[in-house]
């Protein structure tokens, strides 16, 4: 992968063709100046032939001029022009890697300040949310404070099977079970600390919640029977406490508190099998 990466960014480095500068070799340098110099004495020699016979002191200089004369459009074309023609090359090429270069240096440090701006952003979005994390299991250890010392019974169970999912403290001291053992018993809790009749119609009163046909609170009074075997009267509130996706009753809230005489006289719903009156 990093190989493909390497050439594909090679392929955009890459000079286009009619940019790239082409080299004279030492080896064909030396066949062009050989071969000028050679067809131009050759050249002169027919010439001087062809010439009346001279003295060497102007037969030499005539010699002279004539191969100047002719070796030298043959290098300024086949030589000189060749070597012009590849330095502008190598300067064209060279303005064009320059400004590619600059061009790559703008994207790498535009790119760079984007990812740093996105990294300061992640930053402050994960410091946001563990900040909102904090505050909500401090929010949920208060409240769990406050529902673990509540002088009242407070139990969350599914309104279906009647099974608790959450007690607080007071339990043990009210009715002599531990959190524990009511999550362990399950719907049996509630079938050992109510009469049968009354766990009767709490079953009822359960049944048509979970259809639907509930007040906000439902309030009743009626005896618990404590583990030591006493029976003691508690007003009782109910209320759903979490829905399901379809808005059915899924979880109600319990709190049950012992009777006084500020407790209000509300009909006991649990006695006479009905939905006792509302609030």
């Amino acid at each position: 992968m990093e190989g493909k990466k390497s050439h594909h960014r090679d392929h955009h480095l890459e000079v286009p063709s009619e940019m790239r500068p082409k080299y004279i070799t030492p080896f064909r340098l030396l066949v062009i100046v050989a071969s000028i110099v050679f067809l131009g004495e050759v050249a002169v020699m027919v010439v001087l032939a062809w010439l009346p016979e001279m003295p060497t002191m102007i037969a030499a200089p005539v010699d002279g001029l004539l191969i100047t004369a002719i070796a030298t459009p043959a290098l300024v074309f086949f030589l000189i022009r060749p070597m012009f023609l590849h330095i502008n090359r190598c300067e064209i090429a060279e303005e064009k890697l320059r400004l590619l270069n600059h061009t790559l240096e703008d994207r790498v440090i535009e790119r760079t300040a984007e990812l740093t701006a996105s990294n300061e952003q992640l930053k402050r979005e994960v410091a946001e949310r563990k900040n909102a994390e904090d505050g909500l299991s401090k929010s949920a250890d208060f409240i769990e404070t406050i529902l673990s010392s509540a002088p009242c019974i407070l139990a969350l169970y599914d309104v279906n099977t009647l099974a608790c999912s959450f007690v607080n403290e007071s339990v043990s001291g009210l009715l002599g079970y531990t959190p524990a053992d009511v999550l362990v018993k399950g719907s049996d809790f509630f079938k050992e600390v109510f009469s049968p009749e009354d766990f009767a119609s709490f079953s009822e009163i359960n049944t048509r919640m979970a259809a639907g046909i509930e007040a906000e609170i439902v309030q009743c009074e009626c005896g618990l029977q404590i583990a030591g075997g006493q029976t003691h009267r508690f007003g009782i509130g109910l209320v759903v406490a979490r829905r399901t996706p379809e808005n059915q009753p899924k979880d109600v809230l319990l709190a049950a508190v012992p009777t006084n005489e500020t407790w209000p006289t509300v009909a006991n719903g649990l006695d006479n099998g009905e939905i006792p009156e509302e609030f």
